[in-house]
Order: C-alpha cells, then sequence, then structure tokens
C-alpha cells in the first residue's frame, strides 16, 4: 500500500509496470471546530467529519495519477470554524487534467462549525457519500454537479471540483475550485481559514463549507443564538466493489493506494513445425524461424526461445520451446519442432526420388 498524506501542494504517482489494478481509499479532511464569545458560558460547534471513499479501478502501466489530500478546517477560539478540504484523485499530472472523464474519487470535506452565542453553535454537517454537497447548518445551500456551495451571510462556500464557493462581503472567503488548485477560502472576523482541497473560510458568525465534488453551503449568522455550522462536500466514485462512508475523516484528509499484482500469465502461439532440408555430407542446417505470437493482459511482453532463430540444428527432429514473459514475472511455454533432413538430391540435375 502507497500513503499519500496531507502536504498543502498536489501529488502524483506513477503506475508500476507490473500493475493494471488498483484499490483506492480517499477521506476528506474535518472541518474546524467553532470558538464562543467570551462571557456567555457557551461552545462553538464542532466541525463535521470528512467522507471515506474506496473502489477498484483498472489502470495502465506508467499512467500517472494526481492526488490531493484535504486539509483540516482551522479551528477559531472565538468564532466559527473553516470548512475541511476534501481528497482527490484523477487521471493526469496536474489540476489542468481533472475532468469528468478523469476523476476517479473525491471524498468531501466536512463543514466547520458555527460559533457560541447566547446559545451553542451548531455543528459542521458531515461530508455526503452523493455528488451533491450539503446546505449550511443552517447557511447556504450545498453545490451540485461539481459547483461550489452559496454563502447566505457569513461562512464561505466550500469548492466543488469546476466552480469557487460562493462568498459575501465582510465574510468567508469561498474555496478555489478544484481544477484551478483547491486553495482554501480565507477566514474573516476571527474565523477559521478553510484548508486545501476547497474548504470555505469562516467567519466571524459561520462556519466555512467543506470542499468536494460539490461543495458545502457556507454556515449563516443566527441572531441571539448559537451560529451556523458550514456544510459538508459531495463525494464521487467511479470505482467497482465501493464502500462509501459518510463518516471517518477525523483531522486531515488521506489517500490510500493498494497495488493489486499481476497474476495472469501471458498467451503464446508457435509457429507450425517446420521441416527443411540440408545439403549432402553436411552435418545440420542454419534455421532461421518466425518470433512467437504474445500478448498480456496488462504489461508488456517479452519472448524467448531456444534453440534460437539462426541457430545451427542438427539432422532429426529437435523441439523448439519458447518463452513469454509479462512484468511481473508470469510466464507461458509454447513448443514446435523443426525437422532437418538431409537431402540426397539436392546436387541431382536428373530425377531423383526422395523418400
Amino acid at each position: 500500500m502507497v500513503t499519500f498524506f496531507f502536504t498543502g501542494a498536489l501529488q502524483t504517482f506513477s503506475i508500476p509496470p507490473d500493475v493494471c489494478s488498483i484499490t483506492i481509499r480517499a477521506v476528506g479532511a474535518s472541518g474546524g471546530n467553532g470558538g464562543n464569545l467570551p462571557n456567555f458560558g457557551t461552545n462553538g460547534g464542532a466541525g463535521g467529519i470528512g467522507a471515506s471513499i474506496q473502489g477498484d479501478f483498472s489502470v495502465i502501466p506508467g499512467e500517472t495519477l494526481s492526488i490531493l489530500v484535504g486539509g483540516a478546517g482551522m479551528n477559531s477560539a472565538t468564532s466559527a470554524g473553516g470548512g475541511g478540504g476534501g481528497s482527490f484523485i484523477w487521471r493526469g499530472n496536474d489540476f489542468s487534467d481533472l475532468s469528468l472523464a478523469s476523476i476517479l474519487i473525491a471524498a468531501g470535506g466536512g463543514g466547520g462549525g458555527g460559533q457560541g452565542e447566547i446559545t451553542n453553535g451548531n455543528p459542521g454537517i458531515a461530508a455526503s457519500i452523493t455528488t451533491n454537497g450539503t446546505a449550511g447548518n443552517p447557511g447556504g445551500s450545498g453545490g451540485t454537479n461539481g459547483n461550489g456551495g452559496s454563502a447566505v451571510d457569513s461562512g464561505g462556500g466550500g469548492a466543488g471540483i469546476f466552480t469557487d464557493g460562493g462568498s459575501v462581503g465582510g465574510g468567508g472567503g469561498g474555496g478555489t475550485a478544484i481544477d484551478t488548485g483547491g486553495i482554501g477560502g480565507t477566514g474573516s472576523g476571527g474565523g477559521g481559514t478553510g484548508d486545501f482541497g476547497g474548504g470555505g473560510g469562516g467567519d466571524f458568525d459561520g462556519g466555512g463549507g467543506g470542499g468536494g465534488f460539490s461543495g458545502g453551503g457556507g454556515g449563516q449568522q443566527i441572531p441571539n443564538a448559537g451560529d451556523g455550522g458550514g456544510g459538508g462536500g459531495g463525494s464521487f466514485n467511479a470505482g467497482s466493489n465501493q464502500i462509501n462512508t459518510a463518516g471517518g475523516g477525523q483531522g486531515n484528509g488521506v489517500v490510500e493506494i493498494t497495488l493489486i499484482p499481476d497474476t495472469i500469465p501471458p498467451t503464446i502461439e508457435c509457429h507450425p513445425d517446420i521441416t527443411v532440408f540440408n545439403d549432402p555430407g553436411s552435418n545440420g542446417a542454419i534455421v532461421d524461424y518466425p518470433p512467437p505470437t504474445a500478448s498480456d493482459n496488462c504489461s508488456a511482453v517479452t519472448t524467448v526461445c531456444s534453440p534460437a532463430s539462426g541457430s545451427f540444428f542438427l539432422p532429426g527432429t529437435t523441439t523448439v520451446t519458447c518463452t513469454a514473459t509479462d512484468a511481473a514475472g508470469n510466464t507461458s511455454t509454447c513448443t514446435f519442432n523443426v525437422r532437418v533432413v538431409v537431402d540426397p538430391c539436392r546436387f541431382f540435375s536428373g530425377r531423383c526420388i526422395r523418400r
């Protein structure tokens, strides 16, 4: 297993030459916890947790995958928490390669917790296992179809894969779309910053939305009460044998890639048997023969035959054994015969009967 942790930057992975299947598990980051106003004795809302998304995928040896591991939204001691970043994997080596055709998995991040005032702040919402982001608690609506979540009056919306999260003047910033960098939205009024992976920025009052396939909505201000938490980001899974869980992402996100080795041997087909004549008096013949036909379900194949083409073969029948080997070391063999016949008629100009 190859594990990728949060670094705040895009990471890449090249598929080894002997691997054509992988299992990916991606976990989105949690939102930051909200704080409380002094002298009220209340608690800020807890940040929502990220989603855990797992699936199996076919890959091509040598191809590159891009990996973005989301960061946890920033906590705030006195205001609202920032939205957690989603975690994403797609085919290609840059943000510009991200598309509906290239994306493999998106695991949404959780929303940031709201500020506690007269009553406790509302918690951020956990990331969704559907593609849609969830609404703030209460707050802006979640994004759909890869778009960012909206903002009402406070917390910034989480980003989707294609568009930024929403924001309002003076409130937390919306997260940046994943295909243009996935930077988290800035906090305002002491609110926590949203983290890498499109998390929305928290405000003095409402928590930021989580980043995801579609972003979570920003939390809103609730006068004379605890403020709204941010919504969770949406998720996406293009794989088979899916295991998708709305909970599981506490703290920073993570991506795990399990390499499934190729265990299927290549196929190989030898040339039909060959009969050649040599000159009378010669003790054999040099024989050239076509290479075998070989293929593999996964990787390139090398073939070796013994005796090799161009070898000297003695009179009689010799069995040639050809072996095909793929990049994983799986092998298959085939055989054919080379028959060398001493030709007594080679130097006769008249009639000669071969037996």
